[in-house]
């Protein structure tokens, strides 16, 4: 992702083919992995067969290495979908504790199941992409470009991109999928997925239909799959069409959607929000007014480790937290999952800033990216002022904070 490190791929592609690697490289690589540096020094001192990193496929591992990206501050970000798409929960945990990062509960309650009869090692993965992983390469490059431009490039104008890449690189209305490979089949789905992901066009969701029931039809259909469909569906809040594969799948375990109380006034044309029930499995649909003398809104989730580093500095911080407990929002972005219950705990636990679900991110038009944390600074209505990202030791962003609630009239 990025400037990708082809160093890193290439020592970790020898290490799979079983090339031994010159003599003398460090055997003692301090952890947990922080920088491009000290990812190629693990990849180059560590035994394959001793990494967490075997368990991936070579085609997965070429992917997931191309998806990390280091700041001077340790890892930034990695694409999730190699470990969701080949690794049981167990294995994910153990990838990224080589990053210091810890699983998000969300995240190893969908991976695959532990008997590992439910992964793609299952069917033969090539060494070397096929015309189809060519293409779903190309699509996750799109989905990967730059976040700072000339231009820049906004949520929009991404997908935007992903719908341009993924209509010109997949016949979705009449490819037959007789002739496609097992795991091609996999990355066809992916495509798909990831199309979704970003536009919540329901002709996307079409394409998932036809490949998950060729999945089905080869025996290949794994809970992850259905939780994929399910999650695809809540994330276009198709609730109607998500809780009939829930009641269609019971073996797949897939929850159902709460009720919601609809509260948002007649004529209400602006943002609205999805309040949790302290103690039901319901949430209550109200507006939100963002014409008023100064509020700041916060793209957080409580799976986010940032989303909780931002929290744990901002809530006890003299300046911020009583600023934060009155003016600001915490927004959870639109997404796969509601996860009612971890919004409550998130609620229970800091009363004073409890956190809301964005419905329709289409309603949030300043929001330019959903990426957590975001921090949204308006005063009268217009917005101001941004600050991206908080750091997990929490500090460095506190600055930028104190200077956008001064632009907005929060503080002197």
């Amino acid at each position: 992702m990025r400037a990708i490190r082809s160093a890193a791929v290439a020592t970790a592609l020898v290490l799979l083919s079983g090339i031994a690697l010159a003599e003398g490289a460090p055997r003692d690589v301090p952890l947990p992995i922080q920088s491009d540096a000290a990812l190629q020094q693990y990849l180059a001192a560590t035994p394959i067969e001793e990494s967490p990193l075997s368990r991936l496929s070579p085609m997965g591992l070429r992917r997931f290495l191309d998806g990390v990206d280091f700041n001077q501050r340790g890892i930034t970000e990695f694409s999730t979908g190699e470990l969701m798409a080949e690794l049981t929960a167990e294995e994910i945990r153990e990838v990224m504790a080589l990053f210091d990062l810890q699983a998000p509960a969300s995240m190893l309650r969908d991976a695959r199941d532990v008997n590992r009869n439910d992964v793609p090692s299952r069917w033969p993965v090539p060494q070397e992409p096929t015309a189809i992983g060519r293409k779903f390469d190309q699509l996750r490059a799109i989905e990967d470009m730059p976040e700072s431009t000339d231009a820049g490039v906004t949520d929009a104008g991404r997908s935007r991109a992903i719908r341009d890449g993924y209509d010109r690189l997949f016949d979705t209305a009449s490819a037959s999928l007789d002739a496609v490979s097992d795991s091609d089949l996999h990355l066809l789905f992916r495509a798909a997925t990831l199309a979704v992901d970003w536009t919540k066009d329901p002709k996307y969701f079409d394409a998932m239909d036809r490949q998950l029931a060729e999945l089905q039809a080869r025996a290949l259909a794994s809970k992850f799959d259905y939780r994929v469909m399910h999650g695809a569906l809540v994330l276009a809040r198709d609730f109607e069409r998500a809780d009939a594969l829930a009641q269609s799948h019971p073996a797949m375990e897939l929850a159902t959607t709460p009720p919601i109380a609809e509260k948002v006034p007649a004529g209400h044309t602006g943002p609205t929000e999805w309040a949790v029930s302290p103690d039901q499995y319901q949430l209550v649909h109200q507006a939100v007014d963002l014409d008023v003398p100064a509020t700041v809104v916060v793209v957080a989730h409580p799976d986010c480790g940032f989303s909780r580093s931002a929290m744990a500095a901002i809530e006890p911080d003299p300046v911020l937290g009583p600023l934060f407990a009155e003016h600001a929002r915490w927004l959870a972005p639109q997404s796969h999952r509601l996860d009612v219950e971890r919004m409550q705990q998130w609620n229970r636990e800091h009363p004073s800033v409890e956190m809301t679900l964005a419905v329709d991110a289409r309603e949030w038009p300043a929001i330019d990216e959903w990426a957590t944390p975001n921090f949204y600074f308006f005063k009268d209505g217009e917005l101001k002022a941004k600050v991206t990202g908080w750091p997990l030791d929490g500090a460095g962003s506190r600055d930028e904070v104190i200077a956008a609630l001064a632009e907005i009239g929060l503080l002197e």
